[in-house]
């Protein structure tokens, strides 16, 4: 039986690791079965507002997937999670490699989800690793639905994205 808190956090959870890792090159799939851990200094839980807070030294896990922030808000609306917000200093997220997938994690200051638009917003010292390969800059922006990473500087900003891909080892490929 999941607490008030513990349900946020499951939510929380699952949400950002499926906006990150939606498509499988960029992960795996979210472990809703296994068991989530939270800790933090300090948590206010508003029921009339459907908004719960998590601040300092944040640390949320499950299997694969942690989370650490200076703080994390979730709101909901009817038990479904509507936005989440993700800061700190910077704010990190990881998930483990498995024997199809490489690791994934991303450190960014804010980290946004919007469920109605299922869109995940990065920005403020973006940096997400694929593997091997990083991508870079203020902004970076994923739609959920239609699979797609738009990069590029934050509003009348002129920063350059950085990426460094690195393609798969065609030696691997061409052995009998």
């Amino acid at each position: 039986m999941y607490t008030g808190s513990m349900l946020a956090a499951r939510n929380s959870l699952m949400l950002l690791a499926v906006c990150l890792c939606a498509t499988p090159s960029w992960g795996l799939e979210p472990q809703s079965d296994l068991p989530i851990e939270v800790q933090a200094n300090r948590v206010v839980l508003n029921e009339r507002t459907g908004t719960s807070e998590y601040v300092g030294d944040v640390r949320l896990s499950q299997g694969p997937i942690s989370i650490s922030a200076d703080r994390l808000i979730v709101q909901q609306r009817e038990a479904n999670v509507t936005r989440l917000v993700v800061e700190g200093q910077p704010a990190r997220f990881e998930q483990e490699g498995g024997d199809e997938y490489e690791a994934v994690r991303a450190e960014a200051g804010k980290m946004e989800y919007d469920a109605a638009a299922q869109r995940l917003f990065l920005s403020r010292e973006v940096r997400v690793w694929h593997g091997r390969s990083q991508f870079q800059g203020e902004h970076i922006e994923y739609d959920t639905v239609k699979r797609i990473v738009y990069a590029g500087s934050a509003e009348g900003g002129k920063e350059r994205i950085q990426a460094i891909i690195h393609p798969g080892d065609a030696r691997k490929e061409n052995k009998p």
